[in-house]
């Protein structure tokens, strides 16, 4: 029963993805990364709608998608760098000490 739900939410995420916000996106990568489900073809559309839109997520969702895609062991290795080139850049606006 749960794989053929996440199924039916990888299937939905696909279709509604040019509508997914950043949250969503991150979310989404931090599920199926912390079930280790297969989902490919959801990973590599979540990493594109995620990829030009890297400036709108928090340090919290940059943590999320990067180690849902980790854990998932999805290889993007387009979406790891580009993860790790927001972090360094936005770094220094994080309001932290």
């Amino acid at each position: 029963m749960t794989r053929s739900l996440l199924e039916g939410v990888a299937r939905e995420a696909q279709r509604k993805r040019e509508q997914l916000s950043p949250r969503e996106v991150s979310t989404l990568c931090w599920a199926f990364g912390r079930l280790r489900l297969p989902a490919p073809d959801l990973l590599d559309t979540l990493c594109a709608r995620a990829l030009p839109r890297l400036c709108q997520f928090t340090p919290q969702g940059l943590a999320n998608t990067a180690w849902g895609l980790a854990r998932a062991a999805h290889a993007a290795p387009e979406a790891f760098d580009a993860i790790a080139e927001e972090v360094r850049h936005s770094s220094s606006s994080y309001p932290y000490p």
